[in-house]
């Protein structure tokens, strides 16, 4: 079966948003520096660093967090950075669950043996959420894995 990969959906209005903050920040933060020079006035970089440094962050924000993916295919689930305050991969292969559940905005996955993972799921849109649905039902039926609605 065909791989399903599941990383952040960029077309949301919520990045769309950002994105254009930091565009309005990056410009309003130069339009008051070629104005105070226009005018000859000293240019206070105390007013105007911050206003940089948060446009270009917003700005650049899309490719700050493309960071969190997960993978699904014939061989299990496979984790990349799927917690905020470390980097790490994480590999769960299909012997080793039971069942499966897609929550509202989490994967949950239970185990034959060991704790339950809960896998916070990357910004995504109800089309994402919706194939995933999909692709886990149809792979859980082919490895004889419970997937719970």
């Amino acid at each position: 079966m065909k791989q399903f990969d599941f990383e952040k959906d960029y077309s949301t209005i919520y990045m769309k948003s950002l994105n254009i903050l930091g565009y309005l920040l990056l410009g309003f933060a130069i339009g008051i520096i070629t104005y105070k020079f226009k005018l000859g006035e000293p240019i206070n970089w105390m007013h105007i660093a911050p206003l940089f440094i948060f446009g270009l962050v917003f700005t650049l924000f899309p490719l700050f967090s493309k960071l969190p993916t997960f993978k699904v295919n014939d061989q299990g689930f496979f984790f990349k950075n799927h917690k905020v305050h470390k980097l790490e991969r994480k590999t769960i292969s299909w012997d080793k669950v039971s069942s499966i559940q897609v929550k509202k905005d989490h994967l949950s996955i239970e185990k034959t043996a060991g704790p339950k993972e809960e896998i916070n799921l990357p910004n995504y849109s109800k089309k994402q959420v919706n194939d995933l649905k999909s692709y886990l039902k149809e792979i859980s039926f082919q490895k004889d894995v419970n997937y719970l609605e």
